[in-house]
């Protein structure tokens, strides 16, 4: 018996309430390269995208490190952002380009390994976990083909929401084209529709097939005859994929953790507060600092540890240089780097770099 998609709707949407219940103790987490392309958009553009990486605190992402983790909720921020400030509602589709797939990394992997185009949505679905914390891509298989249903785990507001399920369904387009699909490749794509424009904008790329969705999760029906197409990756390409990122990136621990990691990362611009990581977690202070507190820790004793692993980390050298630690740790002078040093460590920085001198030298 098949399942109504209404009942597969009502089911995803309790799915994800459950998940949102329990999203306070975690914090949600996707890849750098999942917001590339709007960074290359507004690069080729002109535009100014230090200010607006730095409105959503994400200047300090290294965009040679496509697989550098990053809040979730901060990238949805800075893609609706962009989008809203361009007024493109479109943004999502405009910004792909035919090296976009290949550009995913793991996941760009996975969905071109083949050797059809089914078996390469299934090992996305199953890879995503490697990829995004928080949202959720299902395959599900019907009479005639199959679909694909993506959603969130955390509440998304709608015009976020529209850009990136948009973004998303060009993706899975462009992967069927690659294989030789005809037009149109979906036989229906449903759109959470943006809250002031609807879906009529997305005409161009996904022609009549293209429908409303009645929630939240963007649904793509796909024929049989698109699903057993044939695909692989070119001949000659080369996608370089680090462990690291093969790794699920759920399994960080919990919160502590994960803060502590996104603390060390984000001091190359500045000391963040517990109220940026708030907004990165999609959490209010309050409810950060009473999931950090069942945690057994707070903010600045997790501030205090990201900082000591990194002044570890750099005193393993011995041509460190104090003021400039000082100034990457957002301390005022190397007065009060000493005296956390000693705090830490119970030796002083000078000790510190001696011992790792002799430690080189033997």
């Amino acid at each position: 018996m098949r399942a109504k998609i209404s009942d597969i709707i009502e089911n995803a949407d309790f799915v994800g309430k459950l998940a949102r219940r329990n999203a306070i103790k975690s914090f949600p987490l996707i890849r750098a390269s999942s917001i590339a392309p709007f960074v290359k958009w507004s690069k080729d553009n002109g535009r100014p995208l230090e200010n607006r990486l730095r409105a959503t605190r994400l200047a300090y992402v290294s965009w040679d490190q496509p697989e550098l983790p990053i809040p979730l909720v901060s990238s949805l921020n800075f893609i609706a952002d962009v989008a809203a400030r361009e007024e493109i509602p479109e943004l999502g589709c405009k910004v792909v380009t035919p090296d976009s797939v290949a550009e995913l990394g793991v996941l760009g992997l996975a969905a071109m390994e083949g050797p059809t185009v089914r078996a390469g949505l299934i090992r996305v679905c199953k890879t995503y976990p490697t990829y995004c914390t928080h949202e959720r891509i299902v395959f599900q298989k019907v009479r005639g083909g199959g679909r694909l249903l993506v959603s969130f785990d955390i509440p998304v507001p709608l015009e976020a929401l529209h850009i990136t399920h948009q973004y998303t369904a060009v993706l899975f387009q462009l992967l069927c084209r690659a294989a030789g699909a005809s037009e149109p490749v979906f036989e229906r794509v449903e759109i959470p529709p943006h809250p002031t424009f609807g879906i009529e904008h997305l005409r161009p790329w996904f022609g009549d097939v293209l429908m409303a969705a009645r929630g939240r999760i963007l649904i793509m029906h796909l024929s049989d005859a698109v699903l057993d197409l044939k695909i692989q990756l070119p001949t000659g390409t080369v996608v370089n994929i680090s462990e690291e990122s093969r790794q699920p990136l759920s399994d960080a621990g919990g919160m502590e953790p994960v803060i502590r990691y996104l603390i060390g990362t984000m001091l190359a611009d500045g000391v963040p507060t517990a109220s940026d990581l708030a907004v990165a977690s999609g959490l209010t202070l309050r409810s950060l600092q009473r999931s950090l507190s069942m945690a057994e820790t707070n903010f600045s004793a997790i501030l205090d540890a990201a900082r000591r692993d990194l002044a570890l980390e750099y005193f393993s050298s011995d041509d460190g240089d104090l003021a400039e630690l000082a100034t990457q740790l957002g301390y005022s002078d190397t007065a009060c780097l000493s005296r956390a040093v000693r705090r830490w460590t119970g030796a002083t920085p000078g000790q510190l770099q001696r011992a790792a001198t002799k430690s080189l030298v033997g």
